[in-house]
């Protein structure tokens, strides 16, 4: 079962589609200028209503050093998902997880199941295709349910 009904998919797309070309800006979610690629999955679901807006926790910069399971961590903690291996195919929804970059930042973005919306570090926010991005991500994150855990 899909928590993903055609209004919920209408408004992540109209959100997601708003933010093209934004700059990337760590630890911001300022339209437009500027957001980093968390913020912009968390604007994503907001609008389509997964769940309410709450203040995120903040983050040092070069956290996938310290914690390359950083993302999946937190979300698994917070909200009512599962991780999936990438032998799994995507659904509309679903979140990459890439493993920390050279930069030493994880990374993340959202799953329409044929593309990777993100907001990438030193470029702007992008509609990529999923194809050409499967093979640098970590794993998937799926929410069973929306809302809060906590």
């Amino acid at each position: 079962m899909t928590i993903w009904t055609d209004k919920r998919k209408d408004l992540a797309l109209v959100e997601a589609e708003r933010w093209r070309g934004v700059p990337h800006q760590p630890h911001m979610a300022e339209f437009p200028a500027g957001i980093d690629c968390i913020r912009y999955v968390n604007e994503i679901m907001v609008m389509a209503g997964v769940y309410e807006r709450r203040p995120l926790p903040d983050y040092k910069a070069d956290a996938g050093i310290e914690t390359p399971d950083l993302i999946e961590t937190e979300m698994l903690k917070h909200f009512h998902v599962i991780t999936l291996d990438l032998s799994h195919e995507v659904e509309f929804g679903d979140i990459a997880v890439f493993p920390p970059s050279v930069k030493r930042t994880v990374h993340c973005g959202f799953l329409d199941g044929v593309n990777c919306y993100h907001a990438v570090g030193g470029h702007v926010v992008t509609k990529s295709r999923w194809q050409h991005w499967r093979h640098k991500a970590k794993l998937l994150i799926r929410f069973q349910q929306t809302g809060w855990k906590t």
